[in-house]
């Protein structure tokens, strides 16, 4: 099954290549080949949109940072090739290239009314 009218809503412009992403209700997370894993923030499209108009909106600047390639010794130092979220959404699963797996302690954040209202005040 494929879209009848495909197009792109929005292009980022990386530091390196991304290797791994995974995305959140809140943000779209991507390992670079640099080791930065970088988290930006998306928007949701209104309930009520078209349908052409009906696309997650990624922002350009980074919301988060973590430099995981530092954070590793350095006889195994590799950037994320592999990302997933552990099933409660609490830890962020990291692989690498070299064997190395990581178990890193930030949850995925959820959508609140809080961010509905600031994206009102915001238009």
């Amino acid at each position: 099954m494929c879209s009848k009218n495909p197009h792109i809503g929005k292009t980022l412009s990386l530091h390196s290549t991304p290797l791994a992403s995974v995305m959140t209700p809140k943000h779209l997370i991507v390992s670079e080949e640099n080791g930065m894993i970088n988290w930006y923030r998306i928007e949701h499209p209104f309930d009520n949109a078209k349908p052409e108009d009906k696309f997650i909106t990624i922002m350009d600047e980074v919301d988060k940072e973590y430099n995981f390639r530092e954070a590793l010794p350095p006889d195994s130092e590799s950037p994320a090739h592999y990302m997933i979220y552990s099933k409660s959404h609490a830890h962020l699963l990291l692989g690498t290239a070299n064997g190395v797996l990581s178990l890193l302690n930030v949850a995925s954040e959820k959508v609140t009314d809080e961010d509905y209202e600031q994206e009102g005040q915001e238009e």
